[in-house]
């Protein structure tokens, strides 16, 4: 649950930086949300009950990568990702 939900969160944040739409501030964003995610998400999932550090800071990325899509906008991946999730039951982020 910890990794794929960090890799939402990961996909979030590429996303958001790669679309469209993309800014500074949601570049900032997502840059901050990336750097987090590569630097503790091993540690949070293997350890999710007892590395509160490494929760923490994946539950951050997981908020900036939120406002970084949120001031630009997710594309493709999320656009598949929810289609393939309902149809075939998979977890969003390993669908991402």
């Amino acid at each position: 649950l910890v990794a794929w939900t960090s890799v939402d969160a990961l996909t979030h944040a590429v996303e958001a930086a790669t679309c469209s739409e993309a800014n500074p501030v949601s570049d900032a964003l997502a840059e901050k949300a990336c750097a987090l995610i590569f630097r503790y998400l091993r540690r949070a999932a293997a350890d999710p009950k007892g590395d509160a550090e490494a929760r923490e800071a994946v539950l951050r990325a997981a908020t900036l990568a939120g406002m970084a899509f949120g001031n630009a906008d997710v594309a493709g991946v999320h656009c598949l990702s929810e289609s393939l999730g309902g149809l075939f039951d998979v977890p969003h982020g390993l669908a991402n």
